[in-house]
C-alpha cells in the first residue's frame, strides 16, 4: 500500500484483499476498485507495488530486481513517481531497469544510465 500510494501521489491509499481473497485498490475517498475496473496503467501500478513489497519483505535481501519497461503504460507524472520510488528502493538492493523509451531517462536525471550503442551485439547463442 505504501508503494502504491507513492506511485499515485496518494490518489490511492491502499491495496487490500477482501474476505473472498479478491484484490482491491482503495482511493483516498474510500472508493474501492477491482483491478479490472482500473485503467491498464493503474492496474500495472498495483501489481508493481505488490512485486516491490514481496521483494522487500519475502525475497533475499541481496537478490537483484530486474524491470523491463514497467512504466510503458503510465502517464508522465506516475512514471516519474515510479522512477523515484525505484531510486529509493535501490538504496537497499540492486535494481536494473531496462527501457527503450528515451523520454524515461529525462524524467529522473540523477539516475545513472548505460546506453547501448545502436546495432551492437550484446550476446550470441
Amino acid at each position: 500500500s505504501v508503494y502504491f500510494s507513492k506511485i499515485t501521489e496518494s490518489e490511492y491509499q491502499s491495496i487490500l484483499f477482501t474476505d473472498t481473497n479478491e484484490l482491491m485498490a482503495v482511493k483516498e475517498d474510500g472508493t474501492r476498485f477491482y483491478p479490472h475496473e482500473l485503467s491498464r496503467g493503474t492496474a500495472e501500478q498495483v501489481y508493481l507495488s505488490i512485486r516491490l513489497a514481496v521483494a522487500k519483505h519475502a525475497g533475499p535481501a541481496d537478490f537483484p530486481i530486474l524491470m523491463d519497461d514497467i512504466a510503458v503504460n503510465f502517464d508522465e507524472k506516475r512514471t516519474k513517481c515510479t522512477l523515484l520510488l525505484i531510486q529509493e528502493a535501490a538504496q537497499e538492493r540492486q535494481i536494473l531497469f531496462f527501457t527503450c523509451h528515451k523520454h524515461v531517462a529525462s524524467l529522473v536525471p540523477s539516475v545513472p544510465l548505460i546506453h547501448w550503442p545502436s546495432r551492437s551485439v550484446l550476446a550470441e547463442m
